[in-house]
């Protein structure tokens, strides 16, 4: 109980704070505001939070609710005691503020942070006080559009707020829960790039009131605030959607479970899980027996369940490595049945993605047939065998977020970095793949060239090359396999342009230091007249084309097929031949 939230960070990404609203059922009552805290330390909440407010700031005298505010009002002494007392029970206290005066009263207490009501979304003085204070925001959301949500963080960031969170949810005296709309957390999230809670508000009495906020952590909720009462039969003020100290506390605990069973947004396994994977998964054996030094091939192997650990799940795995000695029929093949395996440098495609462009924007989602311009890329690179993994660079910025839905939709790794430093992000990309090697090709390009891939691997390694390339090629169908430590170097001795989408102009510039070898086209592809690349809509009507004429069994149509079909289409190459490819090879 009473965790710290300190830094630029609202919440801990390990877990969801858990804020007890004690709003006004206090009723004015010192002693039961002391007894609303100790009951929240006891439900195992994370923060309190009060209405703090003079009924002078909040209302005009003749408002129907001015003389119960007054009635509400503490003294700034007793709010200090209570906040005191609140923290050695390890609860963090917050506080809604209506008000300038409360800021600063507020600030002088040393509140851990502020809730902003929604209807001071658009108070644009308080919410500049509560910015220059530095301390945690609250933003409440409901009722708010965008623009006005847009507006006030803006605002907030300005004067000097450390760490926003915005809070969805509102008070109908309840909330119907159909009316709750759960998918706006992630449309918060998204849209403003913060961390995102859920104030529920649904009758403290609905039979789901306890299970309700779990729902919240699905939609990506890292803060959940639900209403505290002593005794809801009592009928005090807010116990309309309030639970009681022993619902509380359920509540809390089922909130823990959920997160704990959400688990990570990553592959990472629980050791239930691998203690699964052990127990179910077949593993490679000797289909039958089998002499030492035999070199292993598909036949020599089956997959059966057997005893133990030992072993591999996957007959490729397998394939070209040598037997130690011998092995019998049914026998696991295992690692310490093996010769060592040689050094094998890992390849890892990095695929730098972004939405921007001053002549076609989203290249790389722009379809062709029935698939992107991505996916064609991605299916050609998953067709040469050598390469070990994809993973797209893929550009901050709200507008590149697409690129993560295609990740996840095509099973690839991503990383985000900077749109200009396109070096620094094939970089991250690389690390992130563990690789030893980058294949790099331009993502606006569907038409990549993989008969040579290999080749060009093998002889990058045999030579131990930074730079190998293949020249000749039509443009944007060639690609370059870059070792990713040259690339490093060259990212730390190079200038801005250098870490452009001319990412190996450094080391082209620098052959003495990078050592560069350039395969020449084989001639039936040696077309560098053809234009294959989309960089303008020309590129696209002509991609289109191809794509509907020769892709009808699939998108790994050769490049021999197109430079046919553009020979003997002479109109539709004529399409954008004109376009002069300037910069656009990708080295030199």
């Amino acid at each position: 109980m009473g965790m710290s939230f300190s830094g630029n960070s609202f919440v801990d990404g390990a877990h969801v704070l858990v804020i007890a609203e004690l709003a006004q059922s206090y009723e004015g009552s010192y002693s039961d505001a002391e007894r609303l805290i100790r009951a929240a330390a006891a439900a195992r909440a994370d923060a309190v939070k009060f209405q703090v407010f003079s009924a002078d700031e909040l209302a005009v005298p003749g408002y129907e609710y001015y003389e119960l505010y007054c009635k509400l009002e503490l003294t700034p002494e007793q709010w200090g005691q209570l906040f005191v007392l609140a923290r050695s029970l390890g609860l963090q206290p917050f506080a809604d503020v209506f008000g300038i005066q409360g800021v600063q009263m507020l600030n002088a207490l040393d509140v851990s942070g502020y809730k902003v009501h929604a209807a001071d979304m658009c108070n644009l003085a308080l919410l500049e006080a509560i910015g220059c204070t530095g301390r945690r925001v609250l933003l409440s959301c409901g009722g708010s559009t965008s623009g006005e949500i847009g507006e006030a963080v803006g605002i907030l960031k300005k004067a000097g707020a450390r760490a926003i969170s915005l809070l969805h949810g509102f008070q109908a005296s309840p909330t119907s829960p159909e009316d709750t709309q759960f998918l706006r957390l992630e449309a918060l999230r998204r849209t403003f790039k913060l961390p995102v809670g859920y104030a529920d508000h649904i009758a403290g009495d609905h039979p789901l009131a306890r299970q309700w906020p779990l729902l919240a952590l699905s939609a990506g909720a890292r803060v959940i605030e639900k209403h505290l009462t002593l005794c809801r039969a009592d009928k005090k003020e807010d116990y309309i959607s309030a639970l009681n100290p022993d619902e509380f506390a359920q509540m809390v605990d089922w909130i823990r479970l959920a997160q704990r069973a959400m688990g990570c947004a990553d592959f990472d396994m629980a050791p239930a899980e691998a203690e699964y994977r052990i127990g179910s998964r077949k593993r490679a054996v000797a289909a039958s027996a089998l002499s030492g030094g035999t070199i292993l091939s598909t036949e020599h192997l089956s997959l059966k369940r057997a005893p133990g650990d030992a072993g591999f799940y996957e007959v490729k795995d397998l394939v070209g490595r040598t037997l130690r000695g011998g092995v019998v029929e049914n026998e696991v093949v295992a690692e310490g049945k093996l010769l060592p395996r040689p050094f094998r440098p890992r390849l890892v495609a990095t695929l730098a993605c972004r939405s921007a462009s001053s002549r076609l924007y989203g290249k790389p989602l722009h379809r062709i047939g029935d698939m992107t311009i991505l996916e064609h890329l991605t299916a050609r690179i998953r067709s040469v065998p050598r390469v070990d993994q994809i993973v797209l660079a893929i550009s901050e910025g709200i507008e590149n977020e697409i690129f993560i839905e295609y990740a996840q939709k095509l099973g690839l790794e991503y990383v985000i970095g900077d749109e200009q430093d396109v070096q620094g992000r094939l970089i991250l990309a690389g690390e992130k793949g563990r690789a030893d090697l980058l294949l790099r090709a331009t993502t606006e390009s569907p038409f990549l060239y993989t008969a040579n891939i290999e080749e060009m691997v093998e002889c990058h390694i045999a030579e131990r090359t930074a730079l190998t390339v293949c020249e000749g090629l039509p443009e944007g169908s060639y690609c370059e396999i870059i070792s990713l430590s040259a690339l490093k170097d060259a990212h730390e001795r190079g200038e801005g342009r250098h870490r452009s989408e001319l990412c190996t102009l450094y080391m082209c510039e620098h052959p003495e230091r990078y050592k560069t070898i350039k395969f020449q086209a084989p001639p039936p592809v040696r077309r560098p007249d053809i234009r294959l690349t989309v960089d303008y809509p020309e590129d696209l009507i002509v991609c289109r084309e191809l794509a509907e004429k020769l892709g009808r069994d699939g998108p790994l149509f050769s490049l021999e097929s197109i430079i046919d079909y553009l020979s003997t289409h002479p109109k539709l190459n004529a399409i954008n031949n004109w376009i002069d490819s300037g910069t656009g090879r990708i080295w030199g």
